[in-house]
C-alpha cells in the first residue's frame, strides 16, 4: 500500500460527531506521518434518499451513486488533493464516505452504525456493539476523542497555580440537559445543587462548573440561584456566556461528575484519564444501545453510574479512568492492521 499522505475528513456539521472524527484522525496522523488534512462539510439535506443511497452504493453502481449523492447532499466542495484515507463518524456521512472510497480507490474508516449499507463498503467501521459477520469490524471500547490525559493536564495548570485550593480539592461538574432519553426537571437540577453543596462542605472541595447549549439558559438560572458562589472556584453558564473551558476543567478537576446525556461528553471525560460519575436523572429512558454503551463502561470501570439523588454515596467508590488510554491504544493497533500501514511502537 502506498504511503497515506492525504487524509479527507467528512463532517456532518454535528460537534460530537465531528469530534470523534477528529480524535480518530489526529492520533493516526502522529502514527503514519500524514501531513495534508482537509476538512469537508457534507450535510445530508436529502434523507428521504437514503433507502436509494444504499441500494445504489451495497450494488457498487457507481454512476447510480454519483447522481444519488450529488442530489442528496447538493455541491460539496472537494479539495484538488486526491484522498489516499477517508474518515467519518455519524450515519448522514456513511454514504458519501462509501462512495468517495469507491471513487477514489482508497482505504476509508467508518464511525458508527451502518445505515443499511454493507460493511464490506468501508475498509473499516468502528463501532461499540459489534456487528455480526462483519470481518471488518472493529469493537472500541470508548468512542475516540480529541482529548488525552497529557493535553488536559496541560490545559488545566493555569487554574490550578491561580487557584488557592489544592489539586485534589477541584472537582469538575460538566453538565448538558435534555438528550438520549434523559430528561432533567428543575427537581433534578435542585437536587444536583443540594448535592454539590453537601459535597463541598464534606469534602472541603471547590467546584469547576461547565454547562452547555442543551442545559438551556432556563436551567441556568435554577442552578446559579442553588448553587452558592462560595462553592465555585469557577463556572462557566454557557447560554448566558459561553466559553470553551471543558479541557481545562477536565484537566485540573481530580474528580469529575457529567450528566448522562451525551456520550461525547462521558467519552471526553473518560479519556482525560478523570475519575468519572456520570449522573442520571429521575426520568431515564434512554434505547437499549445506548444503555448497553454505559453499562459496558461501568464494566469496564470508566464510570461509575449513578441517580443524582445518590451523588453523595457514590463518592466512596470512585473508579479510575486512567486505563482507558490503553484501551485506545488497541483499538488504533487493530486499525494500522487494517490499513497495513506501520505498527504503532
Amino acid at each position: 500500500m502506498k504511503k497515506i499522505k492525504t487524509i479527507w475528513l467528512i463532517s456532518d456539521g454535528i460537534p460530537g460527531h465531528l469530534n470523534q472524527a477528529l480524535g480518530l484522525t489526529e492520533t493516526l496522523q502522529e502514527i503514519i506521518g500524514a501531513t495534508s488534512l482537509h476538512c469537508i462539510d457534507a450535510t445530508l439535506k436529502r434523507k428521504w434518499l437514503r433507502p436509494l443511497l444504499g441500494v445504489a452504493i451495497n450494488a457498487n453502481n457507481l454512476s447510480a451513486s454519483e447522481r444519488l449523492t450529488k442530489l442528496a447532499y447538493g455541491i460539496v466542495a472537494l479539495p484538488d488533493q486526491r484522498p489516499d484515507l477517508i474518515i467519518s463518524a455519524g450515519g448522514n456521512t456513511s454514504f458519501i464516505n462509501a462512495l468517495f472510497g469507491k471513487r477514489y480507490q482508497c482505504p476509508c474508516l467508518f464511525i458508527g452504525s451502518l445505515r443499511k449499507l454493507q460493511a464490506d463498503c468501508f475498509t473499516a467501521v468502528l463501532t461499540l456493539e459489534a456487528i455480526p459477520e462483519a470481518s471488518n469490524n472493529i469493537v472500541m471500547e470508548i468512542p475516540p476523542t480529541r482529548i488525552t490525559p497529557e493535553k488536559a493536564a496541560q490545559a488545566g495548570v493555569w487554574i490550578t497555580q491561580h487557584s488557592n485550593q489544592a489539586p485534589e480539592y477541584l472537582w469538575g461538574m460538566i453538565i448538558g440537559g435534555e438528550g438520549a432519553g434523559f430528561t432533567y426537571g428543575e427537581q433534578d437540577w435542585k437536587a444536583l445543587a443540594e448535592a454539590m453543596v453537601s459535597l463541598s462542605q464534606s469534602q472541603g472541595i471547590k467546584w469547576l462548573i461547565t454547562t452547555s447549549r442543551r442545559t438551556g439558559i432556563e436551567n441556568e438560572k435554577i442552578l446559579k440561584a442553588a448553587i452558592p458562589e462560595n462553592i465555585i472556584e469557577k463556572a462557566v453558564w454557557y447560554n448566558h456566556q459561553p466559553e470553551k473551558t471543558m479541557l481545562a476543567f477536565l484537566g485540573a478537576s481530580s474528580r469529575v461528575f457529567c450528566t448522562a446525556d451525551s456520550m461525547s461528553m462521558i467519552a471526553e471525560s473518560v479519556s482525560a484519564g478523570s475519575t468519572v460519575t456520570v449522573l442520571t436523572p429521575k426520568q431515564s429512558n434512554p434505547n437499549e444501545k445506548y444503555e448497553n454503551a454505559l453499562q459496558s463502561f461501568v464494566s469496564k470501570g470508566f464510570i461509575q453510574l449513578t441517580p443524582i439523588t445518590q451523588v453523595e454515596q457514590s463518592c466512596a467508590n470512585p473508579v479510575n479512568s486512567n486505563h482507558a488510554k490503553l484501551s485506545t491504544q488497541a483499538t488504533l493497533q487493530k486499525l494500522v492492521e487494517k490499513l497495513n500501514i506501520v505498527e504503532i511502537p
